[in-house]
């Protein structure tokens, strides 16, 4: 398996690649989607482990931003090119639906991770397994858990890192209106980490209708 050295290794030697092609795209969405590819890249292989300090993301907000950018672009050429679709879209990857989640999930200044979630809620697209509207509702409660008893949030911050979470993983039960998330969080002075997991439930809330 690649370490981690040797995947930033890799990312650097592909980014320089990039900068150095003359790809031209006149497709929006394209161009939107492939760079959300590479920072969600880039984050993923440059930012802390499940099992690291949580509060080190704080210092990606600026590629946070930069990604929900991009996410918006591509929603918003989606919609023009597809404003009579009634069903859900589908993709199997290389959408913007999984790197939102993977930003909200990181990311604690308020209004970005916020933003993504509004995304998400109102997208009506699928990237493989994972549907817009019911992962946006997972996220919420994430976020419920994190900023819970912090007081007043309005920067990444703010967010103590005990109660920031990481390792969250959804399982959905088809068709019963339920999921069990499962995460960690701090639990000791030795980096310690417990893993909670929870039962949502709730009809047709957690079946994305």
């Amino acid at each position: 398996m690649p370490t981690r050295t040797s995947c930033q290794s890799m990312y650097e030697e592909w980014l320089e690649a990039f900068n150095a092609s003359s790809i031209c795209t006149d497709d929006e969405k394209s161009h939107a989607l492939l760079h959300i590819r590479r920072l969600d890249v880039y984050l993923t292989v440059h930012g802390p482990e499940d099992t690291g300090t949580q509060s080190d993301w704080d210092y990606f907000l600026p590629e946070f931003i930069e990604l929900l950018t991009h996410a918006a672009s591509a929603v918003a050429a989606s919609n023009k090119s597809a404003s009579h679709w009634l069903h859900t879209s589908f993709v199997l990857g290389g959408g913007f639906i999984m790197p939102l989640c993977r930003l909200a999930l990181r990311c604690r200044h308020p209004s970005t991770r916020r933003a993504a979630i509004h995304i998400l809620r109102g997208s009506r697209r699928r990237d493989g397994h994972l549907e817009g509207k019911l992962a946006a509702r997972v996220l919420e409660r994430i976020v419920d858990v994190e900023e819970n008893g912090s007081g007043e949030i309005t920067e990444c911050r703010d967010v103590p890192e005990a109660a920031r979470v990481a390792g969250v993983l959804v399982k959905f039960s088809g068709g019963k209106g339920r999921a069990r998330l499962t995460y960690s969080r701090a639990a000791g002075p030795k980096d310690e980490r417990a893993l909670v997991e929870e039962e949502l439930s709730g009809g047709s809330h957690f079946r994305g209708d």
